[in-house]
């Protein structure tokens, strides 16, 4: 629970540079505003980009629907293993 907590703390960090108008990645916040936007900017977020970095951690090559496989099963496990209280 602490590298989770430890690791959700820097790549939000991260993320949140991602709003800077300075950042040469800008994205604004009216830009997501956008129901089609919003729905891109969260698949590419919790999808593609985890899949990336899996991929590349790993050497594979592992599709989206084996990704979002995975995903639910570590999900499953957190969840099955947290006491309700510490689920956020």
């Amino acid at each position: 629970m602490e590298k989770i907590q430890e690791y959700s703390e820097k790549i939000a960090k991260q993320l949140s540079g991602i709003f800077d108008k300075e950042n040469p990645n800008y994205i604004t916040y009216e830009d997501l505003e956008s129901p089609e936007n919003f729905e891109a900017f969260m698949f590419a977020l919790g999808t593609s980009v985890p899949l990336g970095v899996l991929n590349k951690a790993t050497n594979q090559e592992l599709g989206m629907l084996a990704f979002n496989h995975l995903q639910n099963l570590t999900i499953f496990k957190y969840v099955s293993t947290t006491p309700p209280e510490q689920i956020q």
